[in-house]
């Protein structure tokens, strides 16, 4: 009989801790007054690029999307309950064509204070798609494109090849992504 009621205590105890995480949920907001400074780009934006020094391109934009995406965030701390989290997704696509556009998303994290990315044209399907996580690029004092000179600008490395060099609140300056070469036209 004593077995019986702790297998009951013990049944009571474990069922109202699921109950209680069951009510573990946090959702992750972007900022609306950081989107400038990460998506530099409006509803009615047009900005133009030389493409590898031969094309000019006039980038439209697509409008600014909001999503949300499920995630979990595990957490041993609290008796085995972790957290539901939701997570906010800003994004802005600026597409010149179906094989030549980039995109830049934003959302927070429960580690950082937010996920920054990019994705870039369209190959065979896929898309070529860079992720940052730091809001600290590389800083230069001054960068001249197209006989224009910019202050304040940042780099952002991606790869060996890869990188974009941009200005907040003014967009992407430049991006050498996948061999081409897009410089912006002011």
């Amino acid at each position: 009989m004593k077995k019986l009621v702790y297998i009951a205590i013990l049944a009571s105890i474990f069922y109202a801790c699921n109950k209680d995480c069951e009510n573990n949920n946090k959702t992750f907001y972007v900022y609306s007054s950081d989107l400038p400074f990460i998506i530099p780009y409006a509803d009615t934006s047009r900005v133009k690029f030389i493409k590898n020094s031969t094309d000019t391109l006039t980038f439209i934009s697509q409008g600014l999307k909001e999503t949300y995406f499920d995630g979990y965030i595990s957490n041993t701390q609290s008796g085995g309950c972790g957290t539901n989290a939701k997570y906010q997704q800003n994004s802005l696509k600026m597409r010149y064509s179906d094989n030549d556009f980039f995109e830049i998303f934003v959302n927070p994290n429960e580690f950082e204070y937010r996920n920054i990315g990019l994705n870039v044209n369209k190959t065979n399907g896929k898309f070529t798609s860079t992720q940052f996580t730091s809001i600290y690029p590389l800083p230069i004092i001054n960068y001249t494109i197209n006989n224009l000179k910019y202050d304040s600008v940042k780099v952002l490395l991606f790869s060996n090849s890869d990188s974009i060099i941009f200005k907040r609140k003014v967009g992407i300056l430049k991006m050498t992504i996948s061999n081409d070469l897009y410089e912006i036209v002011k």
